[in-house]
């Protein structure tokens, strides 16, 4: 039962305090999932000209961003203009990728750190409190299955 008011439990029952589990969990999923591609975005690309500050959680795709080195040849001839015009593109679709990749990386540890610190009081029957459960998975004869193991 949530809390209502500010008085204090009833007969029987304590407040137990946890973390938004939804937003811990969502964050952290968003998170890995961003990370992991951006050290795959780094690694196909060899983890040249910057790339590999991908390796550092959050803050990898903004180090990487500065330090990308980008150059044209001021050759005035229309292949090297030519040239330079697809540099930019690249360049620039290469800062797009890197700048999503930076925001969904911070978006997802936010989550998970307004998860970890949005916390709700509860109140609990004192008799429950110790009693915890545990889903684990198993290995039959047919494939897999799932075990519920509970502390009461």
């Amino acid at each position: 039962l949530p809390i209502y008011g500010d008085g204090p439990p009833p007969p029987g029952y304590v407040v137990e305090t946890q973390a938004n589990s939804g937003l811990i969990i969502g964050g952290l999923v968003s998170f890995g999932t961003i990370y992991g591609a951006s050290i795959i975005y780094g690694a196909a690309n060899g983890f040249e000209q910057g790339l590999g500050a991908l390796a550092v959680p959050i803050l990898g795709p903004w180090l990487a961003v500065a330090g990308r080195d980008f150059s044209c040849d001021y050759a005035l001839t229309e292949e090297a203009a030519t040239a330079c015009q697809e540099k930019t593109i690249d360049e620039a679709a290469t800062l797009a990728v890197l700048s999503g990749l930076g925001i969904g990386q911070l978006i997802g540890a936010t989550f998970t750190l307004v998860g970890v610190l949005d916390r709700d009081a509860l109140w609990v029957r004192a008799d429950a409190v110790g009693a915890r459960f545990r889903v684990d998975s198993m290995s039959v004869a047919a494939g897999s299955g799932v075990r519920v193991f509970g502390e009461f």
